[in-house]
């Protein structure tokens, strides 16, 4: 299901600005549950795109309707538009949002028009999702996104700001999450849902040494100044991959 910015996020309502059209539909119910079905036979994985409220409601009914467990983390990819009475859903079957916070830059731009005042709330709505128990990965849909940089991932999910630092004020802010919770959902949080969590999203002994030193502690900076953070060193398997120098530097506070 494409972005909301093209009118393609499939809708409950109509869009705010064309109120003939409500998005697309791109797979009946009866295809995504033969889907699902033949994935959990199988068992596999099923982490399906939704953008609009409609869309992010008829995958979890697929879900509920297929008996899937939170011990089979499903996804759902996007999530963008979820509205009040789906957000305990997720937790019910442990559905894993996977989500993308520096899309808050054009969401700013556009989403208001698109679906209107009284659902635009409902847009990357990151706090109500963590406050209901949802399990979250992030990450930066790069190129379809603004930025690729999970430095501006943890900027956008701390600020509400885009990438490029707007709005200034911080679009939707009560949907601002801290820093450790944005940390969190970025690493632990894509471990679980790829089924890796005893091998990474942590530095602990017996996991994979993967990790990244940056120019300062984001829990001491200002968040303001989190997109400022610099990628000294990255390290994957115990092998550095990129070795900027200023190493001690980096490890200050």
């Amino acid at each position: 299901m494409v972005p909301s910015g093209s009118r393609g996020a499939e809708l409950t309502k109509p869009y705010g600005d064309a109120p003939g059209e409500r998005g697309l539909e791109l797979i009946k119910d009866a295809d995504l549950d033969r889907i699902i079905r033949a994935a959990r036979q199988k068992g596999f994985q099923v982490n399906t795109h939704a953008i609009g409220d409609r869309a992010v409601r008829r995958v979890l009914d697929a879900y509920q309707r297929g008996g899937v467990t939170s011990r089979e983390r499903f996804r759902v990819e996007h999530a963008s538009i979820v509205a009040d009475n789906d957000l305990p859903r997720f937790t019910q079957r442990g559905v894993i949002a996977s989500i993308q916070p520096v899309f808050v830059g054009e969401y700013s731009r556009w989403a208001e028009d698109r679906v209107g005042a009284s659902r635009v709330h409902w847009v990357l709505r990151t706090h109500d999702l963590l406050n209901a128990g949802v399990i979250l990965a992030a990450g930066t849909d790069y190129p379809a996104s603004d930025s690729g940089s999970p430095i501006d991932t943890l900027y956008c999910a701390v600020t509400r700001r885009g990438a490029d630092g707007n709005p200034v004020k911080g679009w939707y802010s009560d949907q601002r999450i801290d820093v450790d919770q944005a940390l969190r959902m970025m690493t632990l949080g894509p471990a679980y849902a790829a089924f890796q969590e005893k091998d990474l999203g942590e530095l602990t002994v017996g996991r994979y040494a993967d990790f990244t030193v940056v120019s300062a502690n984001p829990y001491t900076v200002p968040v303001q100044a989190l997109r400022t953070l610099a990628v000294r060193l990255t390290v994957v398997a115990g092998h550095v991959t990129f070795d900027g120098g200023d190493h001690q530097a980096a490890a200050r506070p």
